[in-house]
C-alpha cells in the first residue's frame, strides 16, 4: 500500500510541475495582453500551491482514495481553465496563424493527458470514475468542439484556396471525440442499436428512472443530458457532412490513412462502431451490399467501388425513388455518412419533440440530411 501511495504522490506532483511549466510558457507568450497575463498569474499561483500541497502530503493521507481523487479533480479543473485561454486566443485569431493546427494538437494532448494521469494515479479504475463523469465529458467535449470550430473556419475560408493536408485528420478526430463524449455517461440505444423510442424495452427502461418528468426521463435515456449534448449531435453531423463533401470532391490527400486519430485519445470511428456492435440504422445506405459481398467475396478489390463510379448498392431517397450510391464514396467515407445520419436524425427528432419549446433550429440539419439522402 505504501508503494502505491508513493507512486500516486509522485505522479501527481510530477504532473503539477509539468503543468506549472506549461502555464509559465503561456505567460511568456502573452505579449502586451495584460489581462491574459493576470489570469495566467492566478493559474500559476494555484498550480504552485497545489504542487506544494501534494509534495507536503504524507502517504497516510494518500492512502485514502478520496484524497487522490480530490487532487485529480483540482488538477483537471486547472487544466480546463488554462487551456480555455489558449482556445480563446485561437478564436480571436480566427484560426488563421500557420501554427493553428499545431496549437490545437497541443491543447488536445494536454486535455487528453488528464485522463492518462487519472489512470496512473488511481490504477484499476476508469477516468470516468476517478475524475467524475462531468469532468471527463468536458475534456472530451472540448477536444471535439475545438476540431469542429477549426473545421468550420476552414470551410468558411478555404474553398477558394484549398484545404490543408491535416483537414481530414481534423474532421475525423472531431467525430471520434464527440462520439466518445456522447457515450461518457450513457449508452443510448439510438447510437448502439437504433431501437425505436416507443418499444416495450424503452418503456420499461423509463419506468426504472427515478423521475416524475417523463420527458426528462426519455432525454436521459437518449443520452441528451444538457444543451451541450444537443450541440454535440449537430457538431458531429456537420463534421460528417464536411467529411462526405471532401470525399466526394476528392479534397483529401491520397496519402492520408482513413480512420486514424493519432493526436488524441479518442477511438477511431471504426473502433467506436465496433464497440457498439458495429450496427447501423436499418435505413442507412451501408445496409446495402454489393453483389461481390453477397457472393461471399472479401478481397480488397471486391470491396472497392467500380471504376465507372457506380455501385450495385442502391438506396431509397426521401421521395421513394432509387438512386445509385455515388461510386466515389469509399467505404470509410460511408461510415461517416452513417454516423452523420444517426446524429442529425436524433437532433431533429428531439428538437421538434421534447425540446420543441427550446428554440433549437433544424434547417441546417435537414439540409444535411437531404444531402446524405441524395448521395
Amino acid at each position: 500500500m505504501a508503494t502505491g501511495n508513493t507512486d500516486a504522490k509522485q505522479v501527481l506532483a510530477t504532473y503539477c510541475e509539468s503543468l506549472l511549466g506549461e502555464i509559465r510558457k503561456q505567460k511568456q507568450n502573452t505579449g502586451d495582453d495584460n489581462e491574459k497575463d493576470i489570469v495566467l498569474s492566478l493559474y500559476e499561483y494555484k498550480c504552485q500551491s497545489l504542487w506544494e500541497e501534494i509534495n507536503s502530503c504524507d502517504n497516510s493521507a494518500l492512502a485514502q482514495e478520496s484524497n487522490v481523487v480530490k487532487y485529480l479533480q483540482n488538477i483537471a479543473r486547472l487544466v480546463l481553465d488554462s487551456t480555455y485561454l489558449e482556445e480563446c486566443t485561437l478564436v480571436n485569431e480566427e484560426f488563421s496563424t500557420p501554427t493553428t493546427w499545431t496549437t490545437i494538437k497541443e491543447i488536445a494532448g494536454i486535455l487528453n493527458n488528464v485522463e492518462k494521469l487519472a489512470e496512473l494515479a488511481v490504477p484499476g479504475k476508469k477516468p470516468v470514475v476517478s475524475l467524475g463523469a462531468e469532468i471527463v465529458e468536458c475534456l472530451r467535449w472540448r477536444r471535439g468542439a475545438l476540431c469542429y470550430m477549426y473545421g468550420y473556419t476552414l470551410n468558411e475560408a478555404q474553398p477558394d484556396r484549398g484545404y490543408p493536408d491535416h483537414y481530414k485528420q481534423c474532421l475525423e478526430n472531431g467525430v471520434s471525440e464527440i462520439l466518445t463524449m456522447l457515450s461518457t455517461r450513457a449508452n443510448p440505444n439510438w447510437l448502439r442499436s437504433h431501437v425505436a423510442h416507443n418499444t416495450e424495452s424503452d418503456r420499461s427502461q423509463e419506468q426504472e428512472v427515478v423521475c416524475n418528468d417523463r420527458t426528462a426521463a426519455r432525454l436521459f435515456l437518449e443520452g441528451i443530458l444538457s444543451d451541450t449534448h444537443m450541440l454535440a449531435l449537430m457538431y458531429c453531423g456537420e463534421l460528417c457532412y464536411w467529411h462526405a463533401q471532401a470525399v466526394e470532391k476528392k479534397i483529401f490527400p491520397k496519402s492520408s490513412s482513413p480512420g486514424q486519430s493519432p493526436d488524441t485519445s479518442a477511438l477511431s470511428v471504426s473502433d467506436f462502431l465496433a464497440r457498439i456492435n458495429g450496427e447501423v440504422a436499418e435505413d442507412s445506405p451501408s445496409k446495402c451490399v454489393s453483389s461481390s459481398e453477397k457472393s461471399g467475396k472479401n478481397s480488397e478489390s471486391d470491396r472497392t467501388e467500380s471504376s465507372e463510379g457506380k455501385s450495385s448498392c442502391e438506396s431509397e431517397n426521401s421521395t421513394g425513388q432509387k438512386s445509385d450510391v455515388k461510386g466515389q464514396r469509399t467505404r470509410q467515407g460511408q461510415v461517416y455518412i452513417d454516423i452523420g445520419l444517426l446524429c442529425l436524425k436524433k437532433y431533429v427528432e428531439i428538437a421538434q419533440g421534447p425540446l420543441s419549446i427550446g428554440g433549437w433550429t433544424t434547417d441546417q440539419a435537414k439540409k444535411i440530411l437531404q444531402y446524405f439522402s441524395d448521395s
